[in-house]
């Protein structure tokens, strides 16, 4: 059997909150070497890096999207390099850069400490909100819908047109289930402000619009929470029936 090690590449901060998330015997991400890498025993088989390199920006845009529905700060993370170590132990390594990266100007998420000794520490907050994460990758990989939908919550840039694609995605799916979970006046709210040119000028979906926009638009805050509130709740659901 061989092994796969994904490197991947981002700033430290949204490295360990993958890390803190993805720690399974069968998937996991852990620091060596200064570096962050991700293994998945799926990979073993594999015998061609370009293969291993498709299957894992798969696997690695579903990571980044159910990673961003726990921390609202998380910036998405990228692989740079495949390392593949043969049934001897021998380590080749070839680059795979896929994606680029948008760095934060600061990190709110690390609280430092001065200790005794005088020196300064350094602790990175832990997610309390736990997940059951082998359960969701498996639900994004046996349904095309849930995967589709986390790799648009994924995306480097979030968008009103990435929340709108994933509304979309699960009201076709649950219909008015939907409102189980948030009101139908937040949802018509949403829909309106997010294809309403007037209330958001080029960020809104379409670029006409005869309708007036609305009287008290929704912030993208606002929908982006509605949103991770919802899609939490859809694929929360979904695992349930896998």
């Amino acid at each position: 059997m061989t092994d796969w090690y994904i490197r991947l590449q981002g700033e430290i901060f949204d490295l360990k909150i993958l890390a803190d998330i993805f720690n399974s015997k069968d998937l996991n991400i852990t620091e060596k070497e200064e570096h962050y890498y991700l293994y998945n025993k799926d990979f073993c088989n594999l015998t061609d890096s370009d293969e291993v390199n498709k299957k894992a920006y798969d696997l690695l845009s579903t990571m980044n999207g159910i990673a961003r529905l726990k921390s609202n700060k998380f910036k998405t993370v990228i692989s740079d390099a495949i390392i593949h170590y043969d049934e001897n132990g021998h380590r080749t390594a070839s680059m795979h850069l896929s994606g680029t990266l948008e760095m934060r100007s600061s990190v709110t998420a690390v609280l430092s400490v001065l200790g005794k000794d005088g020196k300064i520490k350094k602790f990175f907050k832990k997610l309390t909100n736990k997940i059951n994460a082998k359960a969701w990758v498996k639900a994004s990989f046996k349904d095309d819908e849930v995967k589709k939908a986390l790799r648009f919550f994924g995306k480097r840039k979030l968008s009103w047109s990435e929340l709108y694609k994933i509304y979309e995605i699960i009201i076709k799916d649950i219909g008015d289930d939907i409102y189980n979970w948030v009101s139908k006046s937040k949802i018509r709210n949403f829909r309106h402000t997010a294809n309403s040119f007037g209330a958001l000028g080029d960020e809104a979906r379409h670029g006409y619009s005869d309708n007036n926009p609305p009287l008290k638009p929704m912030s993208f805050e606002e929908a982006r929470s509605l949103i991770t509130t919802v899609l939490t709740k859809w694929i929360e659901e979904k695992t349930t029936k896998i």
